[in-house]
């Protein structure tokens, strides 16, 4: 349980940068 709550949170994390990244390419 623990573990697939740590790889939801990463993949949160990644799609919010990646959100951030291709609205503000820099």
């Amino acid at each position: 349980m623990r573990i697939v709550q740590g790889s939801i949170r990463l993949r949160r994390q990644l799609c919010d940068k990646a959100e951030i990244l291709f609205v503000q390419p820099s």
